[in-house]
């Protein structure tokens, strides 16, 4: 028992804290060092979500905190993203669909400072997220958003971090190939 404790001490010693002991912005700076960063975003699996609150497009206030207990997704995209941002919402809104009686919540943070998404995007197509308009500083600041938009966050009931992709497909069979990663990762965290 001895030898195995010691080998732990040894091992943690040589190399360092994990990941999981890292909080988001020290994972995110080790995953810069090792030049791991836009292309890796499992740095950041299993890590807590950075803390938000932003303000929906219904006036309603939305903190991540205050969200544990259940899952949470969460959509980064930006206004001039275009087809990679947009082609998805039909699908995400039949996940929103599928997930509607269950404890998961849909959130979609916009980098939209001229209200692009919203003067010209929402009028004729549905988006069934609770959308904060004026997320740059969530994005930017609070989420470093290192991976590229658009980007699908799924936050557990811990509020760690489950799964996370980024890039935005606009072939219909890659679309679906993103929506049955995306239940899969919402289911494993029910």
């Amino acid at each position: 028992m001895k030898s195995i404790l010691l080998l732990a001490v040894i091992f943690v010693g040589i190399h360092g804290l994990s990941s999981q002991e890292l909080s988001y912005k020290e994972a995110l700076k080790k995953c810069r060092e090792r030049n791991e960063i836009p292309y890796d975003p499992k740095c950041v699996i299993g890590l807590e979500a950075p803390n938000f609150i932003g303000l929906t497009i219904e006036k309603e206030a939305m903190e991540l905190a205050q969200l544990h207990g259940q899952v949470v997704v969460l959509y980064f995209f930006y206004n001039s993203c275009g087809d990679p941002c947009l082609k998805q919402i039909p699908a995400l809104n039949e996940v929103v669909k599928k997930y509607r009686f269950r404890d998961v919540q849909f959130l979609a943070l916009a980098d939209d400072p001229e209200n692009v998404v919203f003067e010209e995007f929402l009028p004729t197509n549905e988006f069934w997220f609770k959308i904060i308009p004026d997320a740059n500083e969530i994005i930017w600041q609070i989420f470093e958003q290192p991976f590229g938009l658009p980007a699908l966050f799924v936050i557990d009931r811990q509020g760690k971090i489950a799964y996370l992709k980024s890039g935005g497909p606009i072939v219909a069979e890659a679309i679906q190939e993103n929506m049955t990663e995306l239940i899969e990762a919402i289911e494993n965290c029910l």
